[in-house]
């Protein structure tokens, strides 16, 4: 019974167009879109040593001794990555003998450019990850003033080489991009989830008094549908991944198998978070589409799927916000498995995608059980 209920389900999914549009055709067309727009900006660049500068050294902060040390340790294939230039550091920027200056006078450490190109965004990704691995250090130090503080900047220093992959010898930045859009695309699974869930709501349809009334149990049809849901979503997303990566050439490493791993447990969090939305409240079908496509939009935006930098800045001065964002987090995993010499990013962002996952669950079932209805 239970297997036919989630045949039913997936039937009934699959007829209605529009969210299959919206859930499949749309994503693959803005990917093509990104395609177009970016071209092959991330596949051209060879990454060599880019040369920075120092502001506001004379008000620079404690940690300023330790930061430039780190930064000048890293390297890639014996590379130096960064060049300290010392001089005026207003005209080293306006004559381009430096690619950004680093402002030392605050640990945000802010980054200021001339123009935005790759060289600026790797800076930029550098000295987030530093101010990350800083973070790490001094929650450890304050559990453990035992703490071998050598041994952690040694890993910082290793962590820190984000530039390591199966082609060492170039960075795309572009595939930015396209992580944010798998992120949105497994978001965008609410609208299964919302779908299945709204079926059964008696006020809005007779479908939804049918079931209420039916001798099928209501778990029993929303587990089905809960079920029936992430199975199409993931589905979705794996026809998107191979259209990236056979079409597009997108490179999502070799370490496809944590790839799906995160695309079903995304897939799963956009699935709970439609049966949130449908069933917290009593409002029209069209008012919780509404919520779900603004809540995922905005989600993606400020994981930056059109700025990229914006990610960065909310890191910066509100992390908590990428925290609690699934399609950041998802696109973090991502950037885990592409850029790390290991998983611990991925696995950290995994987490709090499956804690949010169960939060988005645990209220679905206390809003669904709470519902009923006078008459039928």
């Amino acid at each position: 019974m239970f297997f036919k209920l989630v045949v039913q389900q997936l039937r009934i999914f699959t007829r209605d167009k529009t969210a299959l549009f919206w859930t499949s055709v749309f994503t693959i067309g803005l990917a093509i879109l990104f395609k177009v727009a970016l071209g092959d900006i991330g596949y051209s660049y060879k990454l060599d040593t880019m040369n920075i500068g120092y502001i506001n050294q004379i008000n620079s902060v404690q940690e300023f001794e330790q930061f430039d040390t780190t930064i000048q340790k890293i390297a890639v294939d014996g590379i130096k990555l960064f060049n300290v230039v010392t001089g005026d550091a207003e005209n080293l920027l306006n004559e381009s003998k430096v690619d950004a200056l680093i402002d030392v006078s605050s640990t945000n450490f802010d980054v200021l450019v001339k123009e935005k190109g790759i060289k600026q965004t790797i800076i930029t990704s550098v000295i987030n990850s530093y101010q990350q691995n800083s973070k790490l250090i001094s929650s450890r130090l304050q559990q453990d003033h035992t703490t071998n503080i050598e041994q952690l900047i040694d890993k910082l220093n290793t962590e820190m080489d984000i530039f390591v992959t199966q082609n060492n010898d170039h960075f795309d930045v572009s595939v930015m991009y396209f992580y944010t859009l798998i992120g949105m695309q497994c978001l965008y699974s609410y609208m299964w989830g919302a779908m299945f869930i709204n079926q059964a709501e008696a006020n809005l349809s007779t479908k939804g008094q049918r079931i209420q009334v039916s001798s099928v149990k209501k778990s029993t049809y929303l587990i089905s549908g809960f079920v029936a849901s992430v199975v199409l979503s993931f589905l979705q997303v794996v026809i998107l991944l191979a259209f990236l990566i056979l079409g597009l050439k997108v490179n999502f490493s070799d370490q496809i198998g944590q790839v799906l791993i995160l695309v079903f447990v995304g897939v799963t969090t956009g699935v709970s978070f439609g049966t949130l939305i449908a069933s917290s409240n009593t409002m029209s079908v069209n008012v919780k589409d509404g919520i779900g496509i603004g809540v995922t939009m905005l989600w993606s935006f400020l994981a930056g799927m059109m700025v990229v930098d914006l990610k960065h800045l909310i890191q910066i001065n509100a992390p908590i916000i990428n925290w609690l964002n699934p399609v950041a987090l998802i696109t973090d995993s991502l950037y885990g498995i592409y850029y790390y010499p290991t998983l611990e990013r991925y696995y950290l962002s995994l987490g709090m995608l499956l804690l949010i996952t169960l939060v988005f669950l645990t209220l679905s079932i206390f809003f669904t059980r709470r519902k009923q209805y006078d008459a039928l």
